[in-house]
């Protein structure tokens, strides 16, 4: 698909690796603020010729475009939209969907309005660990899931943008956590309830440790604890990847396991520690590739705004009830019913 990048510094580089080859010779511009990550992009890519702009309403007047990939910060979101659907333009965006839920609606009304499609990256469901642990599901192999567990804990730097984030812990992790648990599940959070907190050493503002209960579709409950604040300075070992471990079980068996253990069924090993990691990037591309696929197929992308909604609304949900100590419905969430679900206008705890 002719493709437009927005973003082509920080996050944005990281698709230098994907736009090689002939697939290089699909993008027609470049958009960023910054002249630079636009000429560095072109370069690493073999395409110094490739248009470049810093606005995309600039770059629609001047390409003829199919897709746009967005990888601006969530602030951006709506502004890259509107043109881009308005131009007729498919939309895929890094993660979050958008930093309000009235903007993550808005975004999926305009997709739908335009007849396009509205994709998010978001990429850790393309890990052999969630894939197989979703195959296993979906094939019955433990029968009906009745409680699921991940658990996620690492310790990071705090000395960048994320250290005056609301709560770093649920909005910049637990929604890939929250994510994998809708895909592996096959089934859409309902309710959440959360609580978080912050240790002392980080010096951040909002929690980065917690643990959330997340309720989907027919009651499963789904047991989340998580912390980016964790003490493997201390003890190396704690250090989980961001893939579990994992434990579902279910009214025929049982999985557990991580992508540095494997997976186990009932005991029995299904895929081997050597076989359970894959590159980020990998992952990433992947992503692009799979929305790239069903635009094709003219098939709604398994990851589109209007599922990526539920996720949207489970991670600020999570959030909400850290902070007001009760469950959140995330359907008023979802639907817009819910007074004072942050205006469109404003930003909020997902930027």
């Amino acid at each position: 698909m002719q493709t437009v990048l927005v973003g082509t510094g920080g996050f944005g580089a990281g698709w230098r690796g994907y736009f090689t080859g002939e697939r290089a010779e699909r993008v027609v511009a470049l958009v960023d603020a910054v002249p630079e990550h636009n000429a560095a992009f072109a370069a690493a890519i073999g395409r110094p010729d490739v248009p470049q702009f810093a606005h995309l309403s600039d770059a629609l007047d001047r390409v003829d475009a199919q897709l746009v990939v967005d990888s601006t910060p969530p602030r951006f979101r709506e502004e890259i939209a509107r043109p881009a659907f308005a131009a007729g333009c498919h939309l895929f965006v890094a993660k979050p969907l958008a930093e309000t839920m009235e903007i993550g609606r808005r975004m999926v009304e305009r997709a739908a309005a335009a007849g396009r499609q509205l994709g998010v990256g978001q990429q850790q469901r393309y890990y052999p660990v969630p894939q197989t642990l979703a195959r296993l599901v979906r094939e019955g192999a433990i029968g009906r899931p009745i409680v699921a567990y991940l658990d996620f804990y690492q310790r990071r730097r705090w000395d960048d943008r994320l250290i005056d984030v609301p709560s770093p812990l649920f909005v910049e992790s637990a929604i890939h956590h929250f994510d994998l648990l809708r895909f592996v599940l096959d089934r859409r959070p309902q309710r959440v309830c959360a609580f978080g907190w912050t240790p002392a050493w980080t010096g951040a503002a909002g929690e980065t440790a917690g643990a959330a209960w997340l309720e989907l579709d027919g009651g499963i409950p789904a047991l989340y604890r998580g912390s980016r604040s964790g003490r493997t300075d201390l003890d190396a070992a704690l250090n989980t990847t961001w893939h579990g471990p994992w434990l579902i079980e279910g009214t025929d068996g049982v999985v557990r396991g991580d992508d540095r253990t494997g997976l186990f069924l009932n005991g029995r090993c299904v895929l081997p520690p050597e076989e359970a990691s894959t590159g980020f990037d990998n992952a990433r591309y992947i992503s692009l590739d799979r929305f790239q696929e069903a635009v094709a197929r003219n098939e709604p992308f398994e990851i589109n705004g209007e599922d990526n909604l539920w996720v949207l609304a489970a991670t600020y949900g999570a959030w909400l009830s850290a902070s007001e100590r009760r469950w959140i419905d995330l359907s008023p969430l979802v639907n817009g019913s819910e007074n004072g679900t942050q205006g469109g206008g404003e930003r909020g705890p997902l930027s």
